[in-house]
């Protein structure tokens, strides 16, 4: 008797979808392909983007999906379970920690750099004089006063 043969199929490749099609949430089937597309408007559209959100504690969500090398993803599901948390309440923090520290941080304006400048003279006014007057105290005889 021949051993039995195990069928193996392929998954169907998804359809490419251009950028703003991805962004607006729109789905696969009604998305025109990317080369008879039409440039998008400057506001991507909302009402697809609140279809897809879902709302919980005051806070909106939206499903991503994310691929990760299996041994992080191994990593994360321990770390996850020794401290019974939430997968995606971790992703969510280390992505957003990731994301504010590479922000770029504002400008100072006109008046930071003016009260910054002021302090600094203040600082080197005091010192300046400091050692103006450690210097007259060494060039003076101790008996005399200036």
């Amino acid at each position: 008797m021949s051993k039995k043969r195990v069928a193996v199929t392929l998954r169907k490749p998804q359809a490419s979808a251009d950028i703003e099609t991805f962004v607006s949430s729109e789905p696969a089937d009604t998305a025109q392909p990317a080369a008879a597309s039409v440039p998008a408007p400057a506001a991507a559209p909302q009402a697809n983007v609140a279809q897809s959100t879902i709302t919980h504690a005051a806070r909106s969500f939206r499903e991503v999906t994310v691929y990760l090398p299996a041994e992080l993803v191994q990593s994360l599901a321990r770390y996850c379970l020794e401290r019974n948390l939430d997968m995606n309440r971790v992703l969510a923090d280390a992505l957003g920690k990731h994301l504010n520290e590479a922000a770029p941080s504002p400008a100072p304006s006109q008046a930071t750099w003016q009260s910054l400048f002021e302090t600094l003279l203040r600082d080197y006014r005091d010192k300046l004089s400091q050692l103006w007057a450690v210097g007259r105290a060494r060039r003076t005889p101790s008996g005399q006063a200036s």
